[in-house]
């Protein structure tokens, strides 16, 4: 699998985590170390003429992941709104 195809494919996997995410299921992230860790390997080795492509397929993955972050982030606010504790509040014991 091409460099390129591996960075689509690991925006894939971060795309259904944010969609899990927004939906407030819970993520299942299982394996997505190893696709990392497999396109990084693919993009030490790769050729000059496809770098234009897989730079691109890696902004794609970086946007991606900063849609996670922020669908992370609305989810959690949610949480913390469903558990009675609003913005400022530990909801630790006094």
């Amino acid at each position: 699998m091409s460099a390129e195809a591996l960075c689509r494919r690991c925006r894939d996997g971060v795309a259904a985590a944010r969609a899990a995410a927004a939906a407030g299921n819970a993520l299942d992230l299982a394996g997505l170390d190893a696709e990392v860790a497999r396109m990084c390997d693919a993009l030490a080795g790769i050729p000059r003429e496809e770098r234009a492509a897989a730079v691109a397929a890696l902004r794609q993955l970086l946007d991606e992941l900063d849609l996670l972050t922020a669908a992370l982030a609305g989810q959690q606010a949610r949480s913390r709104e469903g558990d009675g504790r609003g913005a400022g509040e530990s909801g630790k014991a006094r």
